[in-house]
């Protein structure tokens, strides 16, 4: 009998692509601001973290289905327009000090189920077995009710989309991978949820440490699986870069401010940082024992001392 582990094991030119597409997450520059796409997740702390630029490292697999979606939503939009008008296919917002931002798929016009209204447009690539579950949704629940039991992270998408776009009605279309099958869903405007959104984006924008996370308890299910488990659960400590650092805070048109340099930071410069960066105290394993100027000594859980805050 054949074991088809070692045969798969073995297949050493592909398992070095993989190696190099995980590797290569090293060289992509994080996102400067908090996307819509991402605040409907229920965890406030790993939405903070990509804030502050913890890096949130995926393996092969994932960064595959993300490279899927984004071919699929090509896909799709070419499909469409073989018979609707799909536009505003660039279109985005900026909120929040221009630190909110988010960018639709498109606009679409004319589908027959309600021709003279403008839906916002969406395309989601998923799993065979996610997509018969959201189909199941749809038949026991409705399509307007739908999305929001699928989903709940795509849901709050397009109701902040409609919302700044200021539209009443999503059409968003669900694929499996390459555009196989498909259905669509849609959605009604929830303004009311959408601006308790935007309040959340803000409170985690300025919060200067890192808010509650959704458990304490490294074994919870959705923390186990998180790309910021080890920041979080085993407070091993992330890059140093000027979102990292005590000192950094969230200013006007998207830019950041160092306070103890007292100067605006733009996005290159918050990459590089510099010698005198100081770890966010909740980055750190430890209590604070001494603070003189710039310079923070911990005591760290296993009882001995780390220094932060000295030049490197």
């Amino acid at each position: 009998m054949v074991d088809l582990t070692s045969l798969f094991d073995a297949d050493k030119t592909l398992k070095a692509c993989d190696n190099a597409l995980v590797a290569a997450q090293f060289d992509e520059k994080p996102r400067p601001y908090l996307g819509a796409s991402s605040i409907g997740e229920a965890c406030s702390r790993k939405l903070w973290y990509r804030l502050r630029w913890v890096r949130e490292l995926f393996d092969a697999a994932a960064l595959k289905r993300f490279r899927d979606g984004h071919i699929t939503e090509q896909t799709v939009i070419s499909q469409l327009r073989l018979k609707f008008e799909v536009s505003d296919t660039q279109w985005g917002f900026k909120d929040i000090d221009d630190h909110f931002s988010g960018h639709i798929d498109g606009t679409i016009k004319g589908i027959i189920e309600a021709p003279a209204t403008e839906h916002l447009l969406e395309i989601k690539a998923t799993s065979d077995k996610k997509f018969n579950q959201l189909k199941k949704a749809k038949l026991e629940l409705g399509e307007k009710m739908a999305l929001r039991k699928w989903n709940s992270v795509y849901y709050a998408q397009i109701v902040l989309y409609m919302y700044y776009k200021k539209l009443t009605r999503s059409f968003h279309v669900v694929s499996t991978a390459g555009g196989r099958d498909w259905m669509s869903v849609r959605t009604e405007a929830d303004n009311g949820f959408a601006k308790s959104l935007i309040e959340k984006a803000r409170r985690i924008i300025y919060a200067n440490d890192a808010p509650e996370g959704i458990s304490r308890d490294p074994a919870f299910f959705e923390c186990k699986w998180c790309g910021m488990f080890d920041v979080c659960h085993k407070k091993k400590l992330p890059e140093r870069n000027c979102r990292t650092c005590l000192h950094s805070t969230p200013s006007a048109q998207g830019l950041w401010h160092c306070d103890l340099h007292k100067m605006p930071m733009d996005y290159n410069e918050q990459l590089v940082g510099c010698p005198s960066h100081a770890f966010i105290p909740s980055f750190v394993a430890g209590t604070i024992k001494t603070v003189n100027g710039n310079s923070i000594i911990y005591t760290m859980d296993n009882g001995e001392e780390y220094h932060d805050g000295e030049d490197k």
